[in-house]
């Protein structure tokens, strides 16, 4: 009776100690053991497109996590979506700081009174390989020739030079060639693309900035008289003023705001103003008056011309 009494009593304890092993390990699982979940690897400014590139993986424990976080099982809640807010490295990623492109328009946040679209034409090579987004920052490096007099010889030796001209320029759109939105295939091996990627067969073509007026009309000259590369920026990337780059024996070249041509509103001006000079000269004597008839003609002449040529 007594050998009876002890086996049931070792049975309850055996089954004690594996409800007990069972339990711990459901409550490790469910509680204690760590999750992965999505941080970002860097920076990101708002309305950027977040990439693979742009994420890596940390754990958290189960009693930390939310499920305002993304767990690296749901790759589809966070890659191809855009930032509304700027994030920051090793920062863990939330839904709330995700949206659509309509959600995360960075451009709303910017003064666009002063601002306008300008397209230029771009290949994979130049477009750095096709590593180019709406949101994106790149500035502009200049590429020109300039010729010197050697004051001895008489003759005329050409430089070359290369100059950072504009910085910081925001990138309104990508374009293919048939004027749709490019889709970047950079940084994706082959059997890593997504379906999109994998479908799309069209060429980089176009790259559109939002510039100033004044910025549109340097980049213009500058196109027509040498050649623009684009440089893509990191968000890391800060703007200095660079001395450019020479070679060969150079002369300095002017490049700057210059009034080439004259505004209607300032000739007007100087009509009127020559017109009340030559009224006030024809109340004199006769003979002033025949002089001033002459001046004013000439002055009329030259200003008709003008005129004609901006209009």
């Amino acid at each position: 009776m007594k050998n009876r009494k002890r086996l049931i009593i070792t049975v309850v304890q055996i089954l004690a100690i594996i409800i007990f092993a069972v339990s711990y390990k459901v409550y490790n699982d469910n509680n204690v053991r760590p999750l992965k979940v999505y941080a970002f690897r860097t920076n990101l400014d708002s309305g950027v497109k977040v990439s693979e590139k742009d994420l890596t993986e940390v754990l958290v424990s189960q009693m930390t996590y939310t499920p305002d976080m993304i767990l690296v099982t749901e790759k589809d809640q966070i890659i191809g979506r855009y930032t509304i807010t700027k994030v920051f490295q090793n920062q863990i990623a939330y839904r709330q700081q995700l949206g659509d492109l309509n959600s995360s328009e960075k451009f709303a946040s910017l003064d666009l009174a002063n601002a306008r679209l300008l397209s230029l034409p771009i290949d994979l090579v130049e477009g750095v390989a096709g590593d180019l987004q709406r949101g994106d920052k790149i500035d502009l490096l200049y590429k020109g020739r300039g010729q010197v007099s050697d004051p001895n010889e008489g003759q005329q030796a050409e430089f070359v030079y290369s100059k950072i001209f504009l910085q910081d320029i925001p990138v309104y759109q990508v374009n293919a060639s048939d004027g749709t939105k490019y889709v970047s295939r950079a940084n994706a091996a082959p059997n890593e693309m997504s379906a999109e990627q994998s479908q799309s067969t069209q060429q980089i073509s176009s790259i559109t900035l939002v510039v100033a007026p004044e910025q549109a009309e340097q980049i213009e000259a500058r196109r027509l008289s040498g050649t623009i590369k684009i440089l893509k920026r990191f968000p890391e990337s800060e703007t200095h003023e660079t001395l450019g780059f020479v070679l060969g024996n150079y002369n300095k070249v002017f490049s700057g705001n210059a009034n080439a041509e004259t505004g209607s509103l300032q000739v007007i001006d100087s009509f009127t103003e020559n017109d009340s000079a030559s009224s006030k000269q024809n109340t004199n004597t006769q003979t002033n008056s025949q002089a001033g008839s002459n001046q004013q003609s000439d002055t009329f002449g030259g200003v008709s011309q003008i005129y004609s040529d901006n209009n």
